[in-house]
C-alpha cells in the first residue's frame, strides 16, 4: 500500500540526517578557546545519540501503525466470520439455501476485489447509495471541529432530483442536507444544462401555465411538461428564499457547454466532504434511476479525490455565483415569477 508522508515523517527524516552532520560541522569549524577536543567529541557523540533516539521514536510510530492495522484486520475478520445460523444452513443439505449463501459470499468476494484494485466502487444500489451518504453525514456530525469542515459538491438538476414527493430516501437526505447547511460551509457547482437556459427567458404567460401544470399534477404520477424547470425552481426556493439566508451554502453556475464543464463532466455529479483534519471523501458518478432515485459510486483512490477537489476549487474561483448568473441570463418575467414564489436574488 502506498505510504502518504505527513509533515511529521518529513521532519523526523530531515532531523535524523541533519543531527550528526551539524554535530560534526560544529566540532570542526567552531573555534572557541574553551571548546576542547573532549567537548568536540562529546558534541559528535550527542549528535549520533540524538539520531538513534529519533530512529527509535519513528520505529515506535511504525509499530503503533502496524498494530492499528492489525486491529482493523481483526475487526474485519470478526465481521465476516460464519455465524451459527450460516453454519447451520451450510450443513443442512438444503440446496436452495446453500446456493443463496454462496451467491452472497461471492458478492462479498467481488466487493473486496473492487476495493483492493479499483479506484471506485461499482454503481451502488439505491439503498446503499443513501446509506453511504449518511455515513459521510455521520462523519461530519462527529467531527469535534465541525466549523472547519466543508461540503463540496456538484449537481446537474436531474429531473425530479429535488422533488421529494415520490422518493422517501431522497426526502430524508434533503432534510439532512439542510441541517448540515446550518453549520457546514457548502460550495456547490450547479450545472446549467443547455435545455434549461431557454426556459429562463420565457414570458409571463409561459410561467403561469407551468405553475398551473405543477399544481394540477402535484399529487399524481402524471409528468409535468418541463420537469427540469420544476426541479430547478425547487432548488432555488430552498436556498434563495428568506429562510435560505441561514444556510452556509454558496452556489456556482456552470454552463454545460463550457470547458470547465468538460473537465468535470466525467463525474456527472458528486457529493464530497472535507473534515477538519483535511481528510476528504467523495461519492460520485450519480445517475438517476427512473423508478427509485439516485445512485452513485464511492471513490477509494486518494489521488482521484484530490484531483477532483482541485478541479472543483479552481472552478468555484472562476464561476459566477448562481443568483448573479440567473439575473444576467433570465427574462424579467422569470425574475418576477421567482419573486412571487418567495425567491429573492440579491
Amino acid at each position: 500500500m502506498k505510504k502518504h508522508w505527513r509533515f511529521f515523517d518529513w521532519f523526523m527524516l530531515i532531523t535524523e540526517i541533519a543531527l550528526p552532520i551539524v554535530a560534526i560541522l560544529c566540532a570542526i569549524f567552531i573555534k572557541v578557546e574553551n571548546y576542547s577536543i573532549d567537548a568536540k567529541l562529546a558534541t559528535i557523540v550527542a549528535g549520533i545519540i540524538g539520531q538513534i533516539v529519533l530512529v527509535g521514536i519513528q520505529s515506535k510510530q511504525i509499530s503503533i501503525s502496524i498494530n492499528d492495522n492489525k486491529e482493523k484486520i481483526n475487526n474485519v475478520e470478526k465481521s465476516i466470520c460464519f455465524t451459527n445460523e450460516m453454519a447451520t444452513i451450510l450443513s443442512s443439505g438444503e440446496e436452495r439455501r446453500i446456493q443463496y449463501i454462496r451467491r452472497r459470499l461471492n458478492e462479498l468476494e467481488e466487493m473486496f476485489k473492487v476495493v483492493a484494485h479499483e479506484q471506485e466502487s461499482k454503481l451502488l444500489s439505491v439503498t446503499t447509495y443513501y446509506s453511504e451518504l449518511q455515513n459521510l453525514k455521520k462523519q461530519l456530525d462527529n467531527d469535534p471541529k465541525k466549523s472547519r469542515c466543508e461540503i463540496w459538491a456538484m449537481t446537474a438538476f436531474s429531473d425530479n432530483e429535488w422533488d421529494d414527493t415520490d422518493n422517501d430516501l431522497e426526502k430524508y437526505w434533503c432534510d439532512d442536507l439542510l441541517k448540515l447547511a446550518n453549520t457546514i460551509v457548502t460550495k456547490r457547482i450547479c450545472i446549467i444544462n443547455q435545455k434549461l437556459l431557454p426556459l429562463l427567458t420565457k414570458n409571463e404567460e409561459y410561467y403561469n401555465l407551468q405553475e398551473q401544470d405543477w399544481q394540477r399534477h402535484k399529487n399524481s404520477e402524471e409528468k409535468i411538461a418541463e420537469k427540469s424547470l420544476k426541479s430547478f425552481m425547487d432548488y432555488l426556493r430552498t436556498y434563495y428564499s428568506d429562510l435560505g439566508k441561514q444556510y452556509k451554502v454558496t452556489n456556482y453556475a456552470l454552463k454545460s457547454d463550457s470547458q470547465q464543464y468538460y473537465d468535470l463532466v466525467e463525474a456527472k455529479g458528486f457529493f464530497g466532504i472535507m473534515l477538519s483534519n483535511h481528510e476528504t471523501y467523495v461519492i460520485k458518478g450519480e445517475a438517476v434511476n427512473a423508478h427509485t432515485g439516485l445512485q452513485g459510486q464511492y471513490v477509494f483512490d486518494r489521488n482521484v479525490i484530490e484531483t477532483l477537489y482541485s478541479l472543483h476549487k479552481t472552478a468555484c474561483s472562476n464561476l459566477p455565483e448562481l443568483s448573479k448568473f440567473i439575473k444576467s441570463n433570465s427574462s424579467e418575467a422569470f425574475l418576477s415569477f421567482c419573486k412571487n414564489k418567495g425567491i429573492n436574488f440579491k
